[in-house]
């Protein structure tokens, strides 16, 4: 095998989602926990250095238009980029139904940015790709940053080296048609570092206001149809900082309709450098936090994901099943990582009265701890919740 930090072979975006729905994206067959290869078939094993060659060309051939704001509703297609770490390269700034798509956008800022109205926007089969601040203290761009929305759908998109996805301020009427999709995406090393000015990054923890994602949704109550779906998040150590890959905070699904993650394949979760790995606390899936309710996680794939790989911290009737979580606790060159803590936990982090209902079960989990007081350091524990 040529890497012994294995990834999905890296599709296409537009392809993504019809070949995990035909079984290709998240069919695990085997996995070595001792070096954290994990097989897939029927597509090859890659090396965590490819790139998606048909991605690399369409960027290296495309030309780019300086930052648009789109002020009315339609379907939007170009190559943008921003230089300017203050100004996104496509602002939307209509509550009109947007679709942007078979586009590529770079930007020193956020790729996207979707604010003040009831947002109606679709993003669709486009590249983005996030690029140093070039400003000291400056955060990397997020591919997708939404605060005032009422329906958002991003399907079938490739980011690399943004921040995520950020969803928040729902202002829709809650019908069906009006929730949050974030399905069939690819996206390559979330990046939660601060630009030291000259090209490179500051060293050490970045403040928590600043803590990345592959998706967020924070302080979105009681919304039905909320679908976290078939997504592929590989995250490498000194091109990656993430917090979790997949946070929900301060948000619910309903009784009838929870928020749904699943079939999705998360890879990785590193430290900004030995300073920031001191207090690391990144991992895969942050299923609730500050008050998340009605959410459930289910088939997914979690692999080497930092500290931890899928935990209930907060809220009430959350789920986490039929999930397969593993680790190593060693990094892809074979050196154990500190701060590898726990493959899935259900934890009263906040000592809330109303923490009820919350469980796992039919999960497989081999997990080694980077650290431990006793004889068993090193040892793999494979454990089933109870049924």
């Amino acid at each position: 095998m040529e890497s012994a930090y294995a990834l999905f072979e890296t599709l296409e975006p537009r392809r993504l989602l019809s070949a995990a729905a035909a079984g290709v994206v998240g069919t695990i067959v085997s996995h070595n926990l001792a070096q954290n290869v994990v097989v897939v078939s029927p597509r090859r094993v890659a090396k965590a250095t490819d790139a998606p060659v048909s991605i690399a060309a369409q960027i290296a051939a495309a030309k780019f238009s300086g930052p648009i704001i789109i002020s009315k509703g339609g379907v939007y297609r170009g190559n943008w980029q921003s230089d300017n770490p203050n100004i996104p390269a496509v602002r939307v700034r209509t509550s009109e139904p947007v679709i942007i798509e078979n586009s590529i956008i770079r930007s020193r800022a956020a790729c996207i940015d979707v604010y003040g109205a009831r947002a109606r926007v679709t993003v669709r089969n486009t590249i983005g790709i996030g690029l140093n601040p070039n400003l000291a203290g400056k955060v990397v761009g997020r591919f997708l940053d939404v605060d005032g929305f009422a329906n958002i759908v991003a399907q079938n998109n490739y980011l690399e080296s943004t921040s995520g996805i950020y969803v928040s301020n729902y202002l829709g009427d809650r019908t069906a048609g009006q929730t949050v999709k974030v399905i069939g995406n690819v996206a390559r090393n979330i990046d939660g570092r601060a630009s030291n000015g000259k090209g490179g990054w500051q060293v050490g923890s970045p403040d928590s206001d600043f803590y990345r994602q592959f998706f967020q949704i924070n302080g979105v109550k009681n919304l039905a149809g909320i679908e976290i779906a078939w997504n592929q998040v590989v995250n490498e150590p000194g091109r990656s900082r993430v917090e979790e890959s997949i946070n929900i905070h301060a948000s619910s699904g309903t009784a009838k309709s929870p928020l749904a993650i699943h079939d999705n394949y998360i890879q990785g979760a590193f430290a900004a450098d030995a300073v920031d790995a001191r207090d690391y606390t990144g991992g895969g899936i942050m299923v609730s936090d500050n008050g998340s309710s009605f959410v459930q996680a289910f088939n997914n794939q979690v692999v080497g994901t930092g500290q931890q790989g899928i935990t209930i911290s907060s809220g009430h009737d959350n789920s986490f099943f039929n999930n397969r979580i593993v680790s190593s606790g060693l990094d892809p060159n074979g050196m154990p990582l500190g701060y590898s803590n726990t493959g899935a936990a259900i934890w009263n982090a906040n000592h809330e009265s109303g923490f009820v209902r919350n469980t796992g079960y039919n999960n497989l989990i081999g997990w080694i701890a980077g650290r431990s007081d006793g004889a068993q350091y090193g040892n793999a524990i494979v454990y089933d919740f109870p049924k």
